[in-house]
């Protein structure tokens, strides 16, 4: 594995709320994690910052495998990264911006400043209060889903100029390509909805039945992923507290029959996040601070591991040399400002980080 050098955390790194401030996701890039501290304290002093991790030091020891921190706006939200992991591209919630990442070097990410001319950092303008991400699958587009404006954005990378808003309803709040396909799929935090969109014809195809507002199932979705092969979707839904689980084969043509099963969950489910195996399906539960393990073909709860407060977001992290099948999770903490470092094959809590 690459050994990165690093430390003891230097005492900038320190905080509102320590390393990790106001932590809302992680991306795995090889041996490094990103996390995305929102800093919601949101004091005019204050930033945000990206905490470089180096995930095979964490492994050895917890208080010695923080890399740097990387000054940014306060208020980010998610980031996602291509496939060969060189550029990210960063939700900016409080500008109105996706910002441009160069992660030519994974250990040093930068801030690519599309106008110097400007104060701030400038990246590319989209809706309102930008949140989730997804890249197409050959990543010359990227979509946004924007928390205040209730729209999708579609970004042409190659101009680096925004496409088209797509209005859709308030509350979106994550977005998901589903593999094998054309769709995009953006979870809603206050309607009873999951909007299917055509990548292709940038397009809205059609959204899927949960029920109605007396039922109210599905009122709150939240994170989402899917099975390898794209045929199965995973749903955090928070009312009830629930995993949907989804037969994508039967959109559009028979989206009625497209919920499968509705599974039990902690309390808050939040992230969501498949093995790349397909094997198993891990989800955070943001109220009862645990995270829960499932068979993704029985959804049988295979374990319940204990976390931080108030887990969020995770990201299965790049296998062992030794061990290619052997995963580990990391989870961001909104509430505790940390990291949790899960065992996947043992189903075990390994520590905090830092």
């Amino acid at each position: 594995m690459l050994a990165a050098g690093c430390g003891s955390a230097p005492n900038e790194f320190a905080g509102e709320g320590g390393i990790f401030d106001s932590p809302v996701d992680v991306v795995v890039n090889g041996d490094a994690a990103y996390i995305m501290n929102a800093n919601f304290d949101l004091s005019d002093e204050k930033d945000g910052a990206i905490t470089v991790v180096d995930i095979p030091a964490c492994l050895i020891n917890r208080k010695e495998c923080i890399v740097r921190r990387v000054e940014t706006p306060a208020f980010i939200g998610e980031m996602v990264i291509n496939q060969d992991g060189t550029a990210g591209y960063l939700a900016n919630r409080r500008g109105d911006t996706v910002l441009l990442v160069d992660l030519s070097d994974p250990w040093t990410p930068e801030i690519v400043d599309l106008d110097p001319d400007k104060d701030g950092d400038q990246g590319i303008k989209v809706g309102v209060e930008p949140f989730g991400l997804s890249l197409s699958p050959d990543e010359t587009t990227l979509y946004v889903t924007n928390v205040g404006s209730g729209d999708l954005s579609v970004v042409d990378l190659d101009t680096e100029e925004l496409v088209k808003n797509e209005l859709l309803a308030s509350g979106i709040s994550e977005v998901e390509i589903q593999p094998g396909s054309d769709y995009a799929y953006i979870t809603n935090k206050g309607r009873i909805s999951v909007t299917v969109f055509d990548i292709e014809s940038n397009r809205l195809v059609t959204a899927l039945p949960f029920g109605s507002f007396l039922t109210g199932v599905g009122t709150d979705t939240r994170g989402i992923a899917f099975s390898p092969d794209g045929t199965t979707g995973f749903i955090a839904s928070r009312n009830p507290d629930s995993l949907l689980v989804i037969d994508t084969t039967k959109i559009p043509e028979n989206v009625d029959q497209s919920v499968i099963d509705l599974v039990a969950t902690g309390n808050g489910p939040s992230g969501v996040s498949v093995t790349p195996d397909g094997a198993e399906v891990w989800i955070t539960n943001y109220s009862s601070n645990n995270v829960f393990a499932y068979d993704a073909e029985t959804r049988e709860v295979l374990e319940v591991v204990s976390a931080g407060l108030g887990p969020n977001a995770l990201a299965m992290a790049a296998p062992v040399e030794q061990d290619p099948e052997h995963y580990f999770i990391l989870v961001t903490n909104f509430l505790s400002h940390n990291v949790s470092l899960l065992d996947a094959r043992a189903k075990e809590y390994i520590w905090a980080i830092p």
